[in-house]
């Protein structure tokens, strides 16, 4: 008798429990949300990007000997190269984050002699967030740049500042395009003659996994 009042007491639970869980929809990733993105102190994110980084021009500090070249403003010897990023974020505040940044370009000069630069920068953020689902970030960025040219390799400063434009899909990934401008000075030449400011701009896709 315990029994039968037992079944016929849990049978209408389990009954319910399985069609609730039926009803439940299946969670996909690639589906975006309906809510508002949000970031909170303690937030963290990694990002990768790749793109185009475009040589702007060069000003020489001093007049070189063996060339018509003098001091001022030139055009830029170098190609258009190709560049990459991995970074990784933290967030101080919900607006303000913080992060370290390494990249990699390459690109040739007007002889096809390949150029590498290796940029490592400390990266501060601004986020603002005009609609529901956009962010634009405002970027500084102070750290140094690996320059790599045939037999040469020097280590110059580099100065970086930027924005972007994102798209939040979920909570988790964020898709969207950055816009950085490269001012290096480069002082460590051998012969004083040679040393010079350049100017890059780089434009890179990026997707951001928050955490």
């Amino acid at each position: 008798m315990l029994k039968s009042l037992l079944i016929v007491t849990l049978f209408p639970l389990f009954i319910g429990i399985v069609n609730a869980q039926e009803n439940i929809p299946e969670k996909n990733p690639f589906v975006p949300q309906n809510t508002v993105n949000q970031r909170y102190q303690g937030d963290q994110s990694f990002s990768i990007s790749a793109g185009i980084i475009i040589p702007l021009f060069t000003v020489l500090l001093h007049d070189i000997d063996i060339s018509e070249k003098g001091a001022g403003g030139t055009k830029s010897q170098l190609t258009l190269g190709g560049i990459g990023y991995l970074t990784y974020n933290f967030y101080l505040f919900p607006n303000i984050k913080l992060g370290l940044q390494l990249g990699g370009t390459f690109k040739w000069d007007v002889n096809r002699n390949l150029l590498y630069m290796v940029p490592l920068v400390l990266r501060g953020a601004y986020e603002f967030r005009p609609l529901g689902r956009m962010t634009i970030p405002l970027y500084l960025g102070l750290g140094i740049d690996m320059v790599s040219w045939k037999e040469e390799f020097e280590v110059d400063f580099l100065l970086k500042p930027g924005f972007g434009v994102y798209f939040d899909w979920n909570v988790e990934w964020s898709f969207g395009v950055d816009f950085y401008y490269w001012f290096v000075p480069q002082l460590a030449s051998k012969d004083k003659q040679y040393n010079s400011i350049v100017n890059f701009l780089d434009i890179t896709l990026a997707a951001e996994y928050h955490f």
